[in-house]
């Protein structure tokens, strides 16, 4: 079957409007409930197959672009997608990716946004209503209170130690090859040296690791993830609270 069609060419290829509202009510109702084939599954296709179907699609403009979502589709998406752990958590991304993201985010190969960007930005938010319960969740996500309310100020605003010196995150970039711990990105420069625990007067090696700007901003959000991923990496590198404690805790002993 698959030799019979090859070449052929689809009879309502770049048509529209090939088939009446009843028609399409039709398709509709005979395809609801039915579950996908390759729903739950990973890895059903091989690694040319994805890449023909990357090929496929080069240049393509999605049919929905431009067109605003209804009300309705928004809640289906919302629920669909509530409590669901996103499949690249944790994993981290590959260089090309970052950089793409840095081009998005930043505007146009690290540039600022346009005019004509910042309109387009300004007119997808008219009429967008950010609930009380949403914002409590930002704030809270920003905010760590209970430090807050001990110290009077947020974590970034919190200034450090006495300790924290060039020397010091130098001493922990050598140590760790001025390699990102998440990313393994070999950076000489435009790096950051990261407290594990988020407690800017804790300079233990044990709660230091280097990690790329990047990744070092990355981990601001879901610190409770972070730290334990950190945690179990430094374990892993024999470098965990706990271990060698017949060494000299001290940065300068470590090579």
């Amino acid at each position: 079957m698959g030799l019979a069609h090859k070449g052929r060419i689809v009879w309502n290829k770049d048509k529209k409007n090939c088939f009446n509202k009843e028609t399409l009510e039709k398709m509709k109702m005979s395809h609801m409930g039915h579950i996908p084939w390759n729903k739950d599954k990973t890895d059903v296709y091989s690694k040319e197959a994805l890449e023909k179907m990357s090929l496929a699609h080069a240049g393509q403009v999605p049919w929905n672009k431009g067109i605003p979502r209804s009300e309705g589709t928004k809640q289906k998406l919302r629920e669909a997608n509530k409590g669901q752990i996103a499949p690249n958590k944790g994993i981290p991304m590959k260089e090309g990716t970052k950089q793409k993201l840095r081009e998005t985010l930043t505007g146009r190969k690290n540039g600022p946004h346009t005019e004509k960007s910042k309109q387009k930005m300004s007119l997808a938010k008219v009429g967008h209503i950010v609930t009380e319960e949403t914002k409590n969740k930002i704030r809270n996500t920003l905010i760590d209170w209970d430090f807050y309310n001990e110290h009077g100020c947020t974590r970034k605003q919190y200034p450090y130690s006495s300790e924290w010196t060039a020397k010091l995150r130098k001493q922990v970039a050598e140590r760790d090859g001025y390699t990102c711990q998440l990313c393994s990105e070999v950076l000489p420069d435009r790096w950051g040296t990261h407290h594990i625990d988020y407690d800017k007067d804790n300079n233990d090696p044990f709660n230091l690791i280097f990690l790329c700007n990047y990744c070092h901003n990355k981990t601001n959000g879901n610190r409770t993830f972070w730290e334990q991923y950190f945690k179990q990496l430094q374990n892993a590198r024999g470098f965990g609270e706990g271990q060698q404690v017949d060494a000299q805790i001290n940065i300068d002993s470590w090579n």
